[in-house]
């Protein structure tokens, strides 16, 4: 879900690469469950939630599927309600329990972390480039800050 709605935003995704609307799956054994990501304009998206029963997704080339949500809303309110689970799933698990209880990969720190500055200040996490144009180009955040926004997970 992170991805796609990042995606999105030209805040978080090089600007060639934004799309107006992106769509994932959840497998929910055994349901299928489809979400759709919809940018309306700058400040609002719709989100679609289908159900597929039995995870059957088409029969007889008629789409079989209940419509769960079909919604507008904010996109930095939809940030900030994001960001609030995703605070609860790493203060519940930490970074290597969520790995060992969802085994298909690890938490999405670096999104995780991009999202909660972004919903703290409404601003983009900012990000150095040191040796621009040069062979050795590389990124730099600044990793103090990163753990600071960690450590705060504790206080709460």
């Amino acid at each position: 879900m992170i991805q796609s709605l990042m995606i999105l935003l030209p805040e978080f995704t090089p600007i060639d690469e934004v799309v107006e609307s992106s769509t994932f799956e959840w497998n929910e054994e055994p349901s299928i469950v489809e979400w759709t990501l919809e940018k309306l304009n700058t400040t609002q998206m719709r989100i679609t939630i289908k159900q597929y029963k039995d995870g059957i997704k088409e029969l007889n080339g008629q789409e079989l599927h209940e419509q769960v949500l079909s919604e507008i809303c904010e996109i930095r309110e939809f940030i900030i309600h994001l960001v609030a689970s995703l605070d609860m799933i790493i203060s519940k698990y930490g970074l290597v329990g969520y790995r060992e209880n969802w085994s298909r990969g690890d938490f999405p720190i670096g999104r995780y972390l991009k999202l909660k500055h972004y919903s703290l200040h409404g601003t983009p996490l900012h990000v150095d480039v040191l040796n621009e144009n040069e062979w050795n180009e590389y990124s730099k955040t600044n990793l103090e800050y990163e753990l600071e926004i960690l450590k705060n997970l504790l206080k709460d």
